[in-house]
């Protein structure tokens, strides 16, 4: 199942991730110490300079990591598919993980960002979850009864 991240909340990095942006895959895995490791996979190699690579951030030197097409982005991909700032990953120093987010702040980006739900993930409202090739929305009501 393929979750849509809501942009208007952010998501512990607890455990490796597939993070889906575009048409591209991203392997995120957290290591000791505060470090983030990205195996960035194209989904469509029509650019050498977008190919498969391994990059590691370290909460130590960066608190912040972008990932978009604009030149400023910690992971810049030219692909049109991608927003300026696709998504964003923040250095939470007070429970000691780092966060993701769709978008930078309060600017969400134009296609969202996805996210493999391998097994429980937390369901808000207007939450998008794609199973096979339907997508459903979530919408939580309170029991009126």
């Amino acid at each position: 199942m393929i979750v849509k991240l809501n942009p208007n909340k952010t998501y512990p990095i607890l455990k490796n991730h597939k993070i889906l942006l575009s048409e591209h895959l991203f392997d995120v895995s957290p290591l000791n110490e505060g470090k983030l490791e990205f195996i960035v996979i194209n989904g469509n190699s029509h650019n050498k300079e977008n190919s498969v690579r391994k990059i590691t951030f370290d909460s130590c030197d960066v608190n912040l990591i972008t990932v978009g097409r604009d030149k400023s982005s910690s992971i810049c991909l030219k692909d049109k598919g991608f927003s300026k700032i696709h998504s964003s990953f923040i250095w939470n120093s007070d429970h000691k993980y780092w966060e993701l987010r769709d978008g930078i702040k309060d600017k969400p980006s134009t296609n969202g960002t996805w996210i493999y739900a391998e097994s429980s993930f937390e369901i808000c409202d207007d939450t998008i979850i794609e199973v096979g090739s339907s997508k459903l929305k979530i919408n939580l009501f309170e029991n009126q009864f």
